[in-house]
């Protein structure tokens, strides 16, 4: 029973016996009675007392990562007298600790385990019930077996996996302070960006739940490679094909290397100690572009390639040189060589009036050289040079010019028997001559001599000859000379014709064109009457030249230089002189007509023409000055002219004469009797041309007549008992 009242009572045949659900915290008093089936025992005295504690609660576990020791605390429990921690790990590792009050520490815990802990209250050395578990994670295991792999700036840090770490940060400190981390879950990592010439403590930190940073392997000591030299240079030695390559030293290096790689598979290298700062190279190839380079070498590990310099070595001097005389007038050359090894300015130099003078420069195996005088020989030395050498050496060989062109061309011309001549003075270089005479008509004449004068004996009448004259020797020829022109005379003009204009009484000249003329002299002879012009055409008119005339024509060719001979003579007839004197006579019983003139001089026929406003017209030819014309058409008005002609023209009188023709016969004539009286009236129809009429009637016994200007007349005293035949004749004014 306990002060509180409450009871428990338990059975038990043993000699123990077993109390459940005490309540703890409680003092109870314990006695013993003993019974049968029928008696019970009276209790035993003086009672036990018995205390039963209540199990620890609040507890927390503090692991201090610095010292490694962990602190466990809790509430005090009911009656409890001491307490009694245990931590037990997975892995069968055990720890324990026992205190009066309410905390107590746990040591010697192993690295990396994860514990299970509890808290037993205790009562007089009796232990009770224990608190809940609580998780317990020790620190992680000190990172071990570091080992470093490095490439230039970079280092992969692996090491032992360190029990019970999530993950690890790794960190690379100089001794200057300069520091390079990196972090990882598994057992390596990446160090990168490790500076050249540093030595660096390098040191693994494992990292848990339970502590972050403060397991920490032991450092590890790495050094980097050398950093790369610095002011690089070389310098060559143009003579010797050697060359010094120089550095600036780099810490921790322990030696150094130069390369020497001109690309194309020649390679070359010099080293140096710790202490050295240059290096020599030889045997070094002309012409040769070479990248050259210093490493630093370290104990362990080379510096990168330095910067890369460009050395160019001495420039190979040509051999087996050529010289190709050009015959072009600028005084041109060609020099080739054979080909060299790397790019180099090339200069030819020779002795011009007596200094060397630099005549080419070029960065081929060529050299296009102009400006050269003409007729001279140059003996030629070539200097190969790049930026660092320049080197001079004889070619062997020399540069003979063209001959220079010849001067002081002078042309002459000899007209009556077409010949022309030309003379200049000596040329330097020259051993021949060739003179050509060009002219208009596209023909040469070539003269080739040794002398300085030339004669040609076909030229051409009419012809601009310009000459030049060219200076030769083996291979070239020079450019021509100025020119100079030889004009011989004009030639004869042919196809001389003549026309003559009839109308306008103008005879006009054509011939061919003669060559080399500048005017032409035309002149028209009759009898011993002269016409004469000048033209600058090929076409002359005569406006002045006499009817009836043959005129014998011929054009005479001019120029400055030289007379020229006549064409061979045209000969023309002029028109006809004109009909003059004209007269008609006809006769009006027949009605032929007959018209003269006067006779006319250069004409082989003449037509007398009769033509009426109505346009009837009639005409007759003759070979004289009369012709006659029968049958003119009665009662019209003509007017008469005559014209003349020749082969060329006709020619009309420019006077004329009117001629009336015979009046045409009466028609539809009838006559009426008036017999009362013995008198008949005569009518009829009018007549073309008639002026007056005459009527007559004839009869055995008489005659009767009247004359009318009318179309009716009246016959009187009509005799009775005759037959009368009535004629009416038709007049024109003039009397039968």
């Amino acid at each position: 029973m306990s002060a509180s009242g409450i009871n428990s009572t338990c059975d038990s045949t043993e000699s123990s016996c077993s109390f459940l659900n005490l309540s703890c915290g409680q003092l109870y008093s314990f006695t013993v009675m003993g019974h049968t089936n029928v008696c019970m025992s009276e209790m035993s005295s003086p009672p036990e007392k018995l205390t039963a504690p209540c199990a620890p609660t609040d507890m927390s576990v503090e692991l201090n990562c610095t010292t490694l020791n962990t602190l466990v605390s809790w509430s005090s429990a009911a009656v409890a007298t001491g307490y009694s921690v245990q931590a037990t790990s997975m892995n069968g590792h055990n720890s324990s600790c026992s205190e009066m009050g309410t905390s107590c520490d746990l040591n010697n815990l192993v690295c990396g385990e994860e514990y299970s802990v509890v808290v037993e209250a205790m009562h007089t050395g009796c232990p009770g019930p224990a608190s809940a578990p609580a998780r317990l994670v020790t620190e992680p295991c000190v990172p071990v077996n570091l080992c470093v792999h490095y490439n230039v700036s970079t280092a992969q840090v692996m090491w032992g996996a360190a029990r019970g770490a999530s993950s690890y940060s790794v960190q690379a400190v100089t001794d200057g302070g300069s520091t390079v981390t990196c972090s990882s879950t598994n057992t390596s990592c990446s160090l990168n960006g490790l500076q050249c010439s540093q030595m660096y403590n390098v040191t693994v930190m494992a990292q848990n739940l339970a502590c972050n940073s403060t397991v920490t392997s032991e450092p590890y000591r790495h050094m980097t490679e050398p950093c790369p030299p610095t002011n690089v240079q070389a310098s060559v030695a143009c003579e010797q094909l050697t060359s010094t390559v120089s550095w600036q030293q780099s810490d921790l290096a322990v030696g150094y290397a130069a390369y020497f790689d001109n690309q194309n598979g020649h390679t070359a290298s010099c080293v140096g100690a710790d202490t050295d700062t240059q290096c020599v190279v030889s045997g070094m190839m002309c012409g040769t572009v070479y990248n050259v380079w210093v490493k630093a070498l370290g104990q362990q590990y080379n510096s990168a390639d330095s910067t890369v310099v460009s050395l160019t070595s001495a420039p190979c001097l040509p051999r087996e040189v050529e010289v190709e005389v050009g015959c072009n007038p600028n005084g041109a050359a060609v020099v080739s060589w054979n080909a060299t090894n790397g790019t180099a300015n090339f200069s030819l130099t020779a002795i011009v009036s007596g200094s060397l003078q630099t005549i080419c420069a070029t960065q081929q195996n060529s050299c296009n050289v102009t400006g050269l005088s003409c007729g001279e020989t140059y003996d030629l030395s070539v200097t190969a040079s790049n930026e660092q050498c320049s080197l001079t050496a004889s070619m062997h060989a020399n540069i003979t010019t063209h001959p220079c062109v010849p001067r002081n061309v002078t042309t002459y011309a000899q007209c009556e028997v077409n010949a022309g001549s030309v003379s200049w003075g000596p040329s330097d270089g020259a051993e021949t001559y060739v003179a050509v005479a060009t002219g208009l008509d596209g023909h040469d004449h070539e003269c080739l001599t040794n002398s300085t004068s030339c004669t040609w004996n076909n030229l051409h009448c009419g012809e601009k000859y310009t000459v030049v004259v060219r200076a030769k020797d083996g291979n070239c020829t020079s450019l021509p000379s100025n020119s100079s022109v030889i004009h011989m005379d004009p030639c004869v003009p042919h196809n001389v014709a003549g026309t003559v204009d009839c109308d306008m009484k103008v005879v006009s000249l054509t011939w061919d064109s003669s060559n080399g003329t500048n005017l032409y002299m035309v002149t028209g002879e009759a009898g011993n009457k002269t016409i004469a012009l000048t033209t600058n055409v090929t076409t002359a008119y005569f406006s002045d030249f006499s009817c009836g005339q043959n005129y014998s024509l011929t054009v005479t060719p001019q120029n400055q230089y030289c007379p020229g001979d006549s064409s061979v003579p045209a000969s023309i007839h002029t028109w006809p002189c004109p009909p003059a004197g004209i007269s008609t006579m006809q006769d009006c019983l027949s009605g032929i007509v007959m018209v003269t003139w006067q006779a006319t001089n250069g004409s082989d026929y003449s037509t007398a023409t009769m033509q009426t406003d109505t346009g009837i017209s009639e005409m007759c030819m003759s070979d004289s000055s009369v012709c006659s014309i029968p049958g003119l058409t009665c009662g019209h008005n003509f007017s008469v002219s005559v014209t003349a002609s020749n082969q060329q023209c006709n020619i009309t009188s420019t006077q004329s004469t009117r001629l009336q023709s015979v009046p045409c016969v009466p028609t539809n004539v009838s006559a009426v009797m008036g017999c009362a009286n013995n008198t008949a009236v005569v009518s009829w129809s009018a007549s073309q041309g008639a002026v007056q009429y005459s009527v007559t009637a004839h009869s055995s016994h008489s005659n009767l007549k009247c004359h009318t200007f009318n179309l009716s007349c009246s016959l009187d005293n009509i005799t009775c008992g005759n037959r009368y035949t009535v004629q009416v004749v038709a007049m024109d004014g003039q009397l039968l």
